[in-house]
């Protein structure tokens, strides 16, 4: 809620980590979640980038050299580099430690205000 609230600034999400995100709640949680979460992504005023052909083929570049990565990752850490962002939400703090200034990740539900917490459920409940 606090990155959708403006926290942290703009809320940016790529089209590899929405195709790697449906692909996980699929497998986890069923299609019709899947499905959900593209929607809830425009809906939310996330704003979806595109891995263009530069980012792919430096992401390729760190993905064969960094074993720690994902292609998704490395597309992630190649826009954190050009859009300079400072704060990245994720759980996977382990592999961008070296690349991102601040992350929002593991606890963060912890860290929610009682108010806040009501907000995301009302979201969930929404769907």
């Amino acid at each position: 809620m606090k990155a959708l609230n403006g926290a942290w600034g703009r809320v940016f999400i790529n089209n590899y980590v929405v195709l790697e995100t449906t692909l996980l709640l699929n497998s986890r949680l069923g299609a019709r979640t899947a499905r959900a979460f593209p929607r809830f992504v425009k809906e939310s005023g996330i704003s979806q980038i595109h891995v263009d052909e530069a980012i792919h083929e430096r992401a390729l570049e760190r993905f064969s050299l960094d074993e720690g990565l994902s292609l998704t990752d490395a597309a992630t850490v190649e826009m954190i580099s050009r859009f300079r962002i400072g704060s990245l939400a994720t759980y996977d703090e382990r592999s961008f430690t070296r690349y991102a200034k601040d992350i929002v990740g593991r606890g963060s539900w912890q860290r929610l205000t009682a108010q806040e917490k009501r907000e995301a459920e009302e979201i969930d409940r929404a769907k």
